[in-house]
């Protein structure tokens, strides 16, 4: 890749890289998920390393046709986003799942603006919410339904119609399988009218608790088993702090 048009990113993560450097994660519309050193960064004089933030949006454009680009030049349209306590360790989160599921350097293959546009608005959302429940909720199925990761939520294993009264068990990289009715247990089951409603995302059912208990159930098991074990450490601060450990 030679140098290319300004491109909108955010950050996800930075680190130091050598002495006066930065070695950045970002995320594009265009580009996906690229790894990117800021030369000098640390040392500069115009405030660079100040600019290169996490949730700060960002015009960039970089060079290199290695997997690992080179910062070309940068620009700020706009302030970064205002988060704090509970919303700044979610909007970690959102951040720690995107470097752990989306594949790196993969432009020429794939299509990451829905992708781009819907983390952005995930955190314009954790700004504003009073529930950071459902910004996150929300992200996280599109998410895994724009990496093809989202198992079915309108037909079960056997190709039948997932039924509103019936409960369903997750099976592991396949999908939902009907249980029999009178076996079920309701920390590891999943009633067939929250599966079919959660692409509606319809306000009534944000207010309904155990919709909102199973759904959080179902993304954790999901997410659980494509991280193959992986801890998310934003998870771990999250719950290392005694006001936050009821969400997530």
């Amino acid at each position: 890749m030679s140098q290319m048009n300004q491109e909108a990113v955010y950050i996800l993560n930075r680190r130091e890289y050598k002495e006066s450097s930065l070695l950045l994660d970002i995320i594009s519309p265009n580009y996906g998920r690229l790894s990117i050193i800021a030369n000098g960064a640390l040392k500069s004089k115009k405030g660079l390393s100040a600019m290169l933030q996490v949730f700060q949006p960002l015009l960039m454009t970089w060079t290199g046709r290695s997997s690992l680009k080179t910062l070309v030049s940068v620009d700020a349209p706009s302030t970064a986003l205002l988060l704090n306590g509970r919303k700044l360790f979610s909007a970690y989160y959102l951040n720690e799942l995107l470097l752990k599921l989306v594949p790196q350097d993969q432009s020429s293959t794939t299509s990451f603006t829905t992708l781009f546009i819907h983390y952005a608005k995930s955190l314009q959302d954790l700004t504003t919410t009073h529930d950071i429940e459902i910004p996150l909720r929300e992200f996280e199925y599109h998410l895994l339904s724009d990496l093809g990761l989202l198992p079915d939520l309108s037909y079960d294993v056997d190709g039948h119609l997932i039924v509103a009264d019936k409960w369903y068990q997750l099976i592991p990289n396949m999908g939902f399988k009907v249980i029999d009715q009178t076996k079920v247990n309701t920390s590891a089951c999943f009633l067939g009218i929250y599966l079919i409603k959660f692409s509606d995302f319809s306000a009534e059912m944000y207010t309904d608790k155990e919709y909102m208990l199973q759904i959080k159930r179902l993304m954790r098991s999901l997410i659980h088993d494509l991280l193959g074990g992986q801890e998310l450490k934003s998870r771990a601060l999250f719950q290392s702090y005694q006001p936050f450990r009821s969400s997530k």
